[in-house]
């Protein structure tokens, strides 16, 4: 047997005074008022002495159940300030021994409660078995910060049952000088209401952002069909390869081409080159300027991808300036994907990234710019402000790259700009005002996009969410769906395509024109439409969604059954929502005519056809 050592510490700013969190988090036999059931705990029981006190002793976990019960002490009471907490518990199938230390501190902050929760393991376990020891830290990881939000959710719900929500700057790490005569502006809090459910909380959201937030004169247009390089050709292309692409696309019906990673420095690989935007004439001996204009001939638009605010510490760029990167006064800095990020608060850095960018918009007539950013910040710390303002920094970086966006915006305002951060990892309010549509998601497989784009439809509205069809297998999931599901999947979001066709059988490229003729006849209501969730993906074993018009004098359904059941010889009805009851309409692919009332009392029997990874979408219009 071998012991080791595990810790973590968890924080969380409650808008509670300690008092209150400290008699919560004591009054032992009364958890469950606050702290729901998991797999791993359901009350604690049998304190003595009670109330609380130093030297308590409880039964907690899942008493009565083999396995899942341990007795504790309470061995820290210091009220308000410190609670501490001891048990041992028995894993047996791993013949493991968990010596189990909880320390809580409470202190006061800004008119609620920093709280601390710091958990200490002693493991004592089999060598043989040591590899697994992630399987029980994950576990105790995971209801520490289940136990530690719902204190916070908790505590912060007013006595009468409201809950208060704690909104703006996530106030980790984060402090602001403000001198004499300065002022600070606070981010904007968009709230939401309707009295007609979820579904209608969210059309007035996709309002809100259609009409208010997303800013520019692509923010009230259709938004061009594109083909993107990467999943296609990645870094290994020459001039003609790009040029080929874009005929294949031409021939499908693609608008917009896209030159993804690796047309600049010396980029064969994620390892260099990132913040030298210039042309690389390796690949592209007529450069970028040759290349736009060999595409807009075509009959295509011409974009460009770029990371902005990222940099490769083999680049010239950082050679030449390396102070430009977000580190740690007196350390190296690490990296991630072999890049660091620039540090926007300084206006040389943006003014530097202004002028690489206009000179491509302006030197190649380029119409789209894919603005990436690939990793997250970390040890934020900048030579260009003093040791008392470091903690202003990560509020500056994004100040800093919302201004360099709007500067662009304002010059360049024809060119559109689609958002990027390993995949939807920055799909916010204030990034969608200077970018319009935002690529949802690195997982381009097509039954995940369902859970994806039917999450994100909570709040976004389907035209600001990038969603292409890609090859088989997936890259990322290895699933092999059929074209006609994939292109039926990324139709309901801002439809793109991410492969290439060369590669596609005659099938596959039948499949993916009619997609983009029919796309192109719908575009404009999947822009403007209202959307109803009909059948939630999460919840049963087919999904379905509408958009209808907002004069009701059209609508779209899409259907998805991932999986073939029965179900296919007695089709289940699809009620659906948001019709004009009087009025009749005519189902395009069915040839049939029916009420708005029977169509939403249940009349359509959609057939996505048999197997597996089935779905089928249906056009109505009004008569």
């Amino acid at each position: 047997m071998a012991t080791t050592r595990w810790h973590k510490l968890y924080r969380s700013n409650v808008a509670a005074p300690p008092a209150v969190l400290f008699e919560l988090l004591s009054d032992m036999p009364n958890y469950q008022r606050w702290l729901p059931g998991s797999s791993q705990f359901s009350e604690t029981t049998d304190v003595e002495p009670y109330p609380v006190q130093l030297g308590s002793r409880y039964h907690d976990g899942k008493p009565g159940q083999s396995g899942k019960s341990w007795r504790g002490t309470v061995t820290g009471f210091q009220p308000p300030g410190s609670l501490d907490f001891h048990h041992t518990i028995q894993v047996s199938q791993l013949r493991a021994t968990v010596d189990t230390h909880i320390h809580y501190s409470f202190e006061p902050q800004h008119g609620g409660t920093e709280v601390t929760r710091w958990l200490v393991l002693d493991i004592m376990m089999p060598i043989l078995f040591r590899p697994l020891r992630a399987l029980i830290t994950r576990r105790f990881d995971d209801e520490n910060v289940r136990t530690l939000a719902a204190v916070k959710v908790y505590a912060e719900a007013h006595p009468s049952g409201r809950l208060r929500i704690n909104a703006g700057i996530n106030d980790f790490d984060f402090k602001w000088r403000l001198d004499e005569g300065e002022s600070f502006d606070t981010p904007e809090c968009v709230l939401a209401f309707a009295s007609g459910g979820l579904g209608a909380m969210s059309r007035n959201l996709h309002d809100l952002v259609r009409g208010r937030v997303c800013r520019g004169p692509w923010s009230d247009r259709d938004r061009p069909v594109l083909l993107n390089s990467w999943e296609g050709l990645h870094f290994g292309y020459k001039h003609e390869d790009i040029v080929a692409l874009a005929a294949e696309g031409k021939a499908l019906g693609a608008e917009l081409l896209v030159l993804d990673d690796g047309w600049f420095g010396k980029r064969d690989d994620d390892t260099s080159s990132l913040g030298d935007w210039v042309d690389d004439t390796r690949k592209l001996p007529q450069g970028i300027r040759g290349l736009s204009r060999d595409i807009h001939a075509l009959g295509l638009k011409f974009g460009l991808w770029f990371e902005p605010e990222a940099v490769s510490p083999d680049s010239d760029l950082f050679r030449e300036h390396p102070g430009w990167g977000l580190t740690l006064a007196g350390r190296p800095g690490s990296t991630q994907r072999t890049q660091h990020v620039l540090d926007m608060s300084r206006k040389e850095v943006r003014d530097h990234l202004f002028e690489r960018l206009g000179h491509f918009i302006e030197d190649a007539g380029l119409d789209y710019i894919k603005w990436d950013m690939n990793r997250p910040l970390w040890e934020l710390g900048s030579d260009a402000w003093p040791a008392g303002r470091q903690s202003e920094l990560s509020h500056r970086f994004i100040l800093g790259t919302y201004d360099l966006l709007g500067r662009l915006r304002d010059r360049y305002p024809e060119v559109l700009v689609e958002g990027c951060a390993g995949g939807g990892g920055r799909f916010d309010l204030g990034m969608l005002c200077y970018q319009p549509q935002i690529w949802a998601s690195d997982n381009t497989d097509a039954l995940d996009r369902v859970l994806i784009q039917w999450g994100g439809s909570l709040f976004l509205p389907a035209v600001t969410m990038g969603a292409h069809i890609s090859g088989i297998p997936n890259q990322l999931t290895g699933r092999s769906t059929p074209m006609r599901l994939r292109a039926l999947v990324a139709m309901s979001a801002n439809l793109g395509i991410e492969l290439d066709p060369s590669t596609l059988s005659r099938q596959d490229k039948d499949d993916v024109a009619a997609a983009l003729v029919r796309y192109k006849e719908i575009r404009r209501l999947i822009r403007l439409g209202d959307l109803y969730r009909l059948e939630d993906p999460f919840a049963g074993p087919r999904s379905a969604w509408s958009i209808v018009a907002k004069d009701k004098g059209e609508a779209v359904v899409f259907l998805v059954q991932p999986l073939a059941s029965l179900t296919g010889l007695d089709p289940r009805p699809l009620r659906l929502a948001g019709l004009d009851p009087a009025a009749d309409y005519r189902i395009q692919e069915l040839d049939q005519t029916w009420s708005g009332a029977a169509l939403m009392a249940g009349c359509l029997l959609p057939d996505p056809g048999k197997g597996d990874y089935a779905g089928v979408q249906y056009r109505l219009l009004r008569r």
